[in-house]
């Protein structure tokens, strides 16, 4: 019998030039390299050059600690950390 492991995750959002300066490819990497998954939950890409981009990302990790640690260098790279209302469904 196959037993799911616990997930923890946190939501987090970009905004910025984050398409061209490549911030969200490296993010994206860094997750995956310290041991954790993503969820690409919205991403607004900006028209012209001036415009920003916009990206909700759902970060995952099989502990808690592992979480931490990947938010920590997430928060280093500009992400905020979305806080959730746990009544919400």
């Amino acid at each position: 019998m196959l037993r799911s492991r616990v997930m923890f995750s946190q939501t987090v959002e970009f905004r910025g030039h984050i398409l061209d300066s490549l911030l969200l490819s490296k993010v994206l990497d860094e997750v995956v390299a310290q041991g954790g998954s993503f969820q690409i939950l919205r991403l607004e890409v900006g028209q012209r050059g001036a415009d920003p981009s916009y990206a909700r990302l759902r970060i995952l990790a099989h502990k808690r600690s592992e979480l931490a640690q990947i938010l920590l260098h997430l928060r280093d790279q500009g992400a905020e950390v979305v806080t959730e209302d746990p009544a919400a469904p």
